[in-house]
């Protein structure tokens, strides 16, 4: 599938808001027993209003977004959200590699958090991601530039 990435613009907020919600939603029952709209929302336009994201274009189609940060010391993946219909389609994983590939090309690690039940920390533990540290609510995870990309999780050359 090809994607594209693009700046987002001030009217993609409604559809980011949506996905802010079909994204977390479901982990945020999950993990802390309810969904306050309020202040989930006030939490999305507070990101939002940082600016910075992406649109992830598939399909001629607004299917995501993509937030990173360049860090002096590593490159950071803030958010990273799929629209149900293209999730477990490779789309996922085909964006940590690229933002892999950015981060290890300067010498850096790829960096990103997630909430402790959130059905992607398997997708990062597979593809390689190291858990760097834990907090009551996430997991921080690291992807180092010895280690590439792969569906098994090993480090580049490593034998099965």
């Amino acid at each position: 599938m090809h994607i594209r990435f693009e700046p987002a613009q001030p009217d993609d907020v409604t559809f980011f808001w949506w996905l802010y919600q079909a994204s977390y939603q479901t982990v945020i029952v999950d993990q802390f027993g309810g969904w306050d709209e309020q202040e989930q929302q006030l939490a999305f336009l507070r990101k939002w209003q940082q600016g910075g994201f992406q649109r992830i274009v598939a399909q001629d189609r607004i299917g995501g977004l993509l937030w990173t940060q360049e860090h002096p010391t590593h490159h950071e993946i803030l958010e990273l959200q799929l629209s149900p219909a293209l999730r477990n389609r490779g789309l996922g994983t085909a964006i940590l590699k690229r933002e892999a590939e950015r981060a290890h090309a300067a010498g850096k690690p790829l960096r990103l958090s997630a909430l402790l039940r959130s059905p992607a920390c398997q997708l990062y533990l597979r593809l390689g991601f190291q858990i760097i540290s834990r907090t009551d609510n996430q997991y921080h995870f690291e992807l180092p530039p010895a280690v590439a990309p792969q569906s098994g999780g090993r480090p580049a050359g490593q034998a099965r």
